[in-house]
């Protein structure tokens, strides 16, 4: 401003947030694939915060402390899993998150980071975990290791893959080599459906 308070000049700052989108983007996509990833294992699975209150409890968690998630989110863990002290589990494993599991799974994902996360995820729970980047390698892999008879548990598979082949695509071939092929198929749209399953 000059002495008459008259603006004489101005100023624009320009910044490209593209990476940081992407970036919140790619933890979205992680935290849905996690949550359906937690919420379809076999077993109960609670996961808390890093102050030890519940986050989430997947359907067998549920039965097993009779909580509801709802109920159950934001409470101590301690509150919410009571263990009978006769049970052969050793309640600090399951307080750290180290009741190992057993089990070969699959995880397709076209994006480096969601694979990394979810493999580390699924390895501290103990299961074995190989990766591919989109469906004509998720194939390969599990033909190999079905044709070995080390079939894999379970595959977890992203839905679209630009560029690649998706888990729509994938599942069909996958369900040639074996009908009796266990698949979860994560998407962060919420509206797309898949035909083929």
């Amino acid at each position: 401003m000059d002495s008459n308070e008259e603006i004489k000049g101005g100023m624009i700052v320009l910044e490209d947030i593209t990476q940081r989108k992407r970036m919140e983007n790619a933890i979205t996509e992680e935290k849905e694939m996690l949550s359906i990833t937690l919420r379809s294992i076999g077993n109960g699975v609670i996961t808390t915060n890093s102050e030890g209150e519940v986050i989430l409890l997947n359907h067998v968690a549920e039965q097993i402390t009779e909580w509801s998630q709802k109920d159950a989110s934001g409470k101590k863990l301690e509150e919410v899993l009571i263990w009978d002290n006769e049970a052969n589990t050793n309640i600090n494993d399951i307080q750290t998150g180290r009741a190992l599991q057993q089990g070969k799974i699959l995880v397709m994902d076209d994006d480096e980071v969601i694979r990394e996360i979810a493999g580390s995820i699924l390895a501290y729970l103990g299961y074995e975990v190989s990766f591919a980047s989109d469906g004509k390698e998720a194939i390969d892999l599990y033909k190999e290791a079905f044709e070995n008879n080390e079939k894999y548990d379970v595959v977890i598979m992203d839905l679209t893959v630009p560029g690649g082949m998706g888990a729509e695509d994938t599942i069909k071939q996958l369900k040639n080599i074996d009908p009796d092929i266990k698949a979860i198929v994560a998407s962060v749209y919420s509206n797309a459906q898949i035909d083929s399953l």
